[in-house]
């Protein structure tokens, strides 16, 4: 550690550039990292549905929960088992051991109960596995609402949709407050009589032309055709053609004894915004997409097409997940940027209010070798700004005299010189400091001269 210090201060420009070289690194992956809110962690918690329309919480507890319980209890690492009953479904949640292998721990649990549904009741609907994961929460949520009909909201909901799940960034946009499209058929009791048609013979002419039929190909003997038979319901004028009686060369179709019209199923769910019906789009994200990024883009496309909506519709962004990771950025780089001025300040500051005025008394200069002294005992060769140096030494001895330490300094300089030009190192016994003894003088290193018999270069 002391060589890397050592050669960093005698290259400076090299340090310099380094230094800049890590700023800029710095910067790039401040900039480029992904950001997020709630960073991605393994919960090891998984939940287990299942449903039974119909069904009371005692025989939901006992035809659907203890099956599952009886599967799950030789899974290994199970911390915690709980299940809820309720009227028509069954919840199982699995808290598996900090720090146990999510994805095994999803396949068994996945296992398990692929294997409990041939212990189910057969009206059961298939049981589904869920496992907690922060990072599928909504980013952003666009909600969509005005004074329009509900079909046109739907149409522009289910076309922004699409774009939005052609983001790179995003994994999926869940709509809410939508409702399936339906064709329902009202038939006329009186012509039904008339032609002698029950509604069961309807149901079966409408089931049996709305399938689809695998015909395969035709072999040519030049090569193979495939063959395609229409048999799925594409509009209401395909219901209004079907035919459900035949006799002779009389066909009675479905427009003769019904009349078809397009609708929606009953609303499973509900969105309003300030009390009025609006439909909302969940954006998810997918791992490690950037969230600033991919809402800024969010926002883009939205606004894009509603340049071609009506003025009517009404577009508003709730939980913005990429507000609150902009607020924590920017406390974060406040703080940073507070630290560093705090730190200099402190040293431009503290260091002259904490400074004492100092005597600057003239330096006193050492004598020379006496003429005709051997080139060894010529002693230490003084820096000129060697006593400049000492006189403007700090210490924490309150008493200590600049004047006194250079005189003594000289006194000791003396005896060296004639002790080498006597050849008699018996001299410096009475001298321990000028040998790494212990100073004197209190806050002071021991004075060690490079012509000293017992000189030790410092340590590189």
């Amino acid at each position: 550690m002391h060589s890397l210090i050592s050669a960093s201060f005698s290259r400076v420009r090299t340090a310099l550039l380094v230094l800049v070289l890590i700023f800029i690194a710095g910067g790039y992956s401040y900039v480029t990292i992904p950001k997020e809110a709630a960073p991605e962690i393994d919960i090891p918690i998984f939940i287990v549905n299942v449903s039974y329309t119909g069904i009371s919480a005692e025989d939901s507890a006992r035809l659907l929960v203890e099956p599952l319980e009886r599967r799950f209890q030789t899974l290994q690492g199970v911390r915690r088992m709980n299940a809820q009953a309720g009227d028509g479904f069954a919840t199982v949640t699995l808290e598996f051991q900090p720090g146990y292998d999510q994805q095994q721990a999803l396949q068994s649990v996945r296992d398990e109960t692929s294997n409990a549904e041939a212990d189910l009741p057969g009206g059961a609907d298939p049981p589904t596995v869920r496992e907690i994961d922060v990072s599928i929460f909504p980013i952003l949520t666009v909600a969509l609402s005005g004074h329009v009909p509900e079909r046109e909201l739907i149409a522009i909901a289910r076309s922004l949709q699409e774009r939005l799940e052609a983001i790179t960034g995003v994994l999926q946009a869940d709509m809410s407050g939508d409702r399936d499209d339906l064709l329902e058929i009202i038939v006329d009791p009186l012509a039904m009589q008339s032609y002698g048609i029950s509604t069961g013979q309807i149901m079966q002419a409408v089931q049996n032309n709305n399938q689809l039929v695998a015909a395969g190909a035709f072999d040519t003997g030049e090569g193979r055709l495939g063959v395609t038979i229409p048999g799925t319901i594409q509009s209401i004028a395909d219901v209004l053609a079907m035919p459900v009686q035949v006799s002779g060369t009389t066909v009675v179709r479905v427009q003769d004894v019904a009349e078809v019209r397009q609708t929606f199923r009953d609303p499973a769910s509900f969105a309003r915004i300030d009390g009025q019906p609006s439909i909302g789009l969940d954006v998810r994200k997918v791992a490690g997409a950037n969230v600033i990024e991919t809402v800024a883009e969010v926002r883009a496309v939205v606004d894009e097409m509603q340049r071609d909506w009506s003025s009517a519709i009404r577009v508003d962004f709730t939980q913005d997940q990429a507000d609150d990771i902009q607020t924590l950025l920017s406390d974060l780089e406040n703080s940073v940027i507070a630290a560093v001025l705090l730190f200099q300040l402190y040293n431009v500051l503290g260091k002259k209010v904490g400074r004492q005025p100092e005597d600057n008394p003239k330096p006193v200069p050492l004598p020379a070798a006496p003429a005709g002294a051997p080139e060894a005992a010529r002693g230490p060769v003084v820096d000129p700004g060697l006593t400049a140096a000492i006189a403007g030494l700090k210490t924490r001895d309150p008493n200590f005299d600049p004047h006194r330490f250079l005189e003594g300094a000289r006194q000791a300089y003396e005896t060296i010189v004639r002790a080498y030009a006597k050849g008699d190192r018996d001299a410096l016994r009475p001298l321990p400091s000028l040998c790494g003894g212990k100073s004197r003088s209190r806050g002071h290193a021991a004075l060690s001269f490079p012509s000293s018999p017992c000189y030790q270069p410092p340590p590189s």
